[in-house]
């Protein structure tokens, strides 16, 4: 018994050194099948269920953020969310809802604060702040909720593991202009080889929801980098499309020295979570002109001074009522406008409704390709107030009631 057990740790092991940028592969189990049924009358995309939605089965998963090391998912790692999934298709289209529990409804995404002891403007942190000394967290994150749904494009091993297929713990490498070593701090995602896509369907519940959007984007190879990122936006007009960040660096009124603060603003608007970029036409947002060395701002028609009251601070463990969205947005546009999706908060979870054509008029390999009605293997991911700590359900199968 001691001898087979040496052979099993040597086996793992080996495993692991042979491929060790994959955290753990999962398959398509018993029970992990979606069935997508097929209707005349579609849904309507408006994040409510419809009675159309009684003809389609439920499968219910749980998601659950993994642990892949080097701290990346660190006030995150172990916990779950129950997720119902259904799916139909009529001659054109797909349609998924998908049903998760979340208690709180996280509609932030790194506003600007003002800090009155160092007179600087900054943004919130994405992910959570530890204490350096008791390793205990000091600050939550300010970050949106959000969905994610990965599918094979042309990758090899995607139906054996799906999500890590492409999910991969960034290794120490050697920095060819110091020759020192950098050490893994994070993780990105990237296939293996040159040829290999996934295609991978991002909901920001906050930034794409304006215009009942959800970003169409993919994962390559990155060029075959170290380490490299391979998540990609699937074409569009322009690069500035969707969501951007609103932020500009200006030299501080009288001295040499910059500060980086809003670009737009709207004066005395309170819990603003994202500025149109129509609205920095129209003059409901004002352009930001300059910053003095007291972080009062200053724009076209007037100025914000930050040092009166907490609106534009921190204020314990959240913010004050004004703090400046760093969100601008605007439509997506071209390959990456192919998804239109709806959501709401119910108060204790979300309730979301996708829609994609079976077949896009995708010319770059940025998408899948339904319209066959074969089997399509599948990851999930929920995002709770998380950047990238994502809660994963790998190895489901999407297969079409014909």
């Amino acid at each position: 018994m001691v001898f087979s057990l040496l052979i099993g740790i040597v086996f793992v092991m080996s495993y692991c050194k042979q491929d060790d940028t994959i955290l753990f592969p999962d398959t398509t189990a018993p029970g992990n099948e979606l069935l997508s049924s097929k209707v005349t009358t579609a849904p309507t995309i408006d994040g409510t269920i419809d009675a159309v939605w009684d003809q389609a089965a439920k499968l219910d998963v749980e998601t659950q953020v993994p642990n892949p090391g080097n701290y990346l998912f660190a006030g995150y790692a172990g916990s779950t969310r129950n997720v119902t999934l259904r799916s139909l298709y009529d001659e054109s289209n797909i349609y998924f809802l998908v049903e998760w529990d979340d208690p709180t409804e996280s509609l932030v995404d790194r506003p600007w604060f003002f800090n009155p002891t160092t007179k600087v403007w900054a943004r919130e942190a994405n992910s959570p702040v530890f204490d350096a000394t008791t390793g205990l967290k000091t600050r939550d994150a300010f970050n949106e909720d959000k969905l994610a749904f990965l599918w094979n494009i042309s990758t090899y091993d995607f139906t054996a593991k799906t999500c890590y297929a492409s999910c991969h713990l960034n290794v120490a490498s050697i920095d060819p202009a110091t020759g020192k070593t950098l050490p893994a701090t994070g993780g990105n995602h990237w296939t293996s080889n040159q040829n290999e896509r996934i295609d991978m369907w991002h909901y920001h519940l906050l930034k794409d929801a304006p215009y009942g959007q959800l970003s169409d984007e993919y994962q390559d190879w990155a060029l075959g980098v170290l380490n490299g990122n391979g998540r990609k936006r699937d074409t569009q007009t322009a690069t500035t499309d969707g969501a951007t960040t609103n932020t500009q660096t200006l030299t501080i009124t009288g001295k040499t020295t910059t500060m980086a603060v809003p670009k737009w603003v709207v004066p005395n608007a309170e819990r603003r979570n994202y500025i149109l970029v129509s609205e920095t036409v129209d003059g409901t947002a004002k352009l930001v002109t300059a910053v003095d060395s007291l972080g009062v701002l200053t724009y076209n028609g007037g100025t914000i001074n930050p040092n009166i009251g907490t609106d534009y601070q921190q204020v314990g463990g959240g913010d004050g009522l004004k703090v400046i969205t760093s969100n601008l947005i605007s439509p997506m546009t071209g390959n990456r406008a192919d998804i239109i999706a709806k959501a709401h908060h119910t108060g204790t979870g979300w309730v979301a409704e996708i829609k994609r054509a079976l077949k896009t008029g995708d010319l770059e390999n940025q998408d899948v390709d339904f319209s066959s009605l074969e089997d399509q293997h599948f990851g999930l991911a929920t995002f709770s107030e998380a950047n990238a700590a994502h809660a994963l359900k790998p190895g489901l199968l999407l297969k079409f009631n014909k």
